[in-house]
């Protein structure tokens, strides 16, 4: 590669991602954003589980609505589970919030600036760690693989943007339980969407824990398919601090891969990593019992595909296979012989097709609230999730083809110039954002703080928005009143 092959690739990426984030910037005080800038700041303190108490206690008094009082012990309960971001917006926040104490009077403005350097410095760690590993851990034709990965996804989804979102995915895949929704009314035009231009809930360049965990995706194939299937794996544990229940659903996939292509890295110390990421899910999580993780039906699911798991594992490391695992050397050998990345992806399709069927069948059985939460959308986070590994995959094998054709020399400057073009429209979308989130931010908090009064009255606080309740929880920590 040319001697500035890396600081170009360095700047398109760079550019790429913040051009991206400009216009998905959407940090405004509805009740998620809120529910995360409170977690972040009362990590340490006691009072945030005395305000949550009075809240229970008002939506008893008033008779709130039974999805309110989940949504809300839901994300009570979640609060470990975007512990690493909740650390960067609190320390974030303080340090702002430092500078900023003469606005403590008027709490909007205050709420304005801290919660911004929040959510702008988890993207900005976000970015960081991605270009750290993107360029150290790459050769010439991974860096541009990678490059072509982020300014594909960014070019698609500036175009659709400009287009107005007139085909766009969302990640519900299933009808709701209890509904008369059908199956194509949710596939299509979900399914193909979601590969092309999933909404924002879904895009690796938003401004949530889910947005930051699917982009990091993408570092972490890196290092599988370079070789590195114990670093992805010590990778994959770190993230497990930006979002939990996704480290526990890419964990899941991950073992289930290995288990039939790289059996041998459950003789490994790979296996000791492996175990702490389970180990770390499982001690955490508190998803369960809002989607009936306990119910038969999820258990014998669960158990069966534990125990496929393990054969695949047994039958791997014995390197003698009986009739019964035929079949599966057989497949084994065929995705091995066409590298690890199409091995990786055919994998991962296979596993999310056959979990298909299980899952819908696990959603027809359950609950309005467990459908909801889980069942819905596995499938389509999964897909999510696992995109920037596709456009990863796909560049790769771009820049391969454009070698054989082209040589190496004009494949680098093909490469460089589509991601160049690829930042017009970027740019196009970024100037036409709003210029002012902070003053838009302000005004809406400004609202907030009109509806929930000078004076918080616990009592009645059931009353309010989830937003409102919210505002009035980060107003009493950060403000005393």
């Amino acid at each position: 590669m040319p001697r500035l092959g890396r600081p170009a690739a360095f700047l398109l990426l760079t550019v790429h991602l913040v051009l991206s984030y400009s216009h998905n910037f959407l940090v405004e005080p509805d009740d998620d954003r809120l529910w995360l800038y409170t977690s972040g700041i009362e990590l340490g303190r006691n009072s945030g589980a005395e305000l949550n108490r009075r809240v229970h206690d008002s939506f008893s008094a008033v008779g709130s609505s039974a999805s309110q009082v989940t949504r809300f012990g839901l994300r009570e309960r979640y609060a470990s589970n975007y512990v690493g971001a909740s650390l960067v917006h609190g320390t974030a926040a303080r340090l702002v919030g430092s500078l900023q104490a003469a606005r403590l009077s008027d709490y909007p403005a205050y709420l304005a600036r801290t919660m911004n350097a929040g959510f702008m410095s988890m993207y900005g760690v976000t970015c960081l760690i991605l270009l750290v590993v993107v360029l150290f851990a790459s050769d010439r034709r991974w860096l541009l693989a990678a490059l072509l990965a982020v300014s594909a996804t960014a070019l698609l989804e500036s175009l659709f943007d400009l287009a107005g979102d007139q085909w766009s995915g969302l990640p519900t895949l299933l009808p709701d339980a209890e509904t008369r929704e059908t199956f194509a009314q949710n596939l299509w035009p979900n399914l193909p969407a979601l590969f092309i231009n999933p909404q924002i809930q879904l895009s690796p360049f938003g401004d949530t824990p889910r947005n930051h965990f699917i982009l990091l995706m993408l570092p972490l194939f890196l290092l599988r398919w370079r070789g590195h299937v114990f670093g992805s794996y010590l990778f994959l544990a770190g993230l497990a601090f930006i979002h939990q229940s996704h480290t526990g659903l890419v964990l899941g996939c991950l073992v289930a891969v290995d288990a039939v292509l790289r059996p041998w890295i459950f003789r490994s110390r790979t296996a000791v990593v492996i175990a702490l990421v389970l180990v770390m899910f499982v001690g955490r999580e508190s998803l369960g019992s809002v989607i009936g993780i306990a119910r038969p039906i999820v258990i014998v699911s669960a158990a069966l595909a534990a125990l496929v798991i393990a054969a695949c594992i047994y039958w791997g490391l014995r390197g003698r296979m009986g009739r019964a695992a035929a079949l599966l050397a057989r497949m084994r050998e065929r995705v091995e012989a066409r590298g690890p990345v199409f091995a990786d992806l055919a994998m991962i399709g296979i596993i999310l097709a056959v979990s298909f069927p299980v899952v819908a069948a696990i959603n027809a059985v359950g609950t309005e609230a467990q459908s909801l939460y889980f069942w819905t959308q596995v499938h389509g986070r999964a897909l999510g999730i696992f995109r920037p590994a596709l456009m990863l995959g796909l560049g790769l094998f771009a820049v391969g083809r454009l070698d054989a054709a082209r040589g190496e020399q004009r494949a680098t400057k093909l490469v460089y110039a589509f991601a160049a073009l690829a930042l017009v429209p970027s740019t196009v979308e970024a100037l036409m954002h709003n210029h002012h989130p902070i003053a838009r931010f302000e005004q809406e908090a400004r609202l907030l703080d009109a509806s929930v009064g000078p004076s918080i009255d616990w009592a009645v606080i059931g009353k309010h928005s989830e937003a409102e309740i919210y505002y009035a929880i980060a107003r009493t920590l950060d403000a005393g009143r």
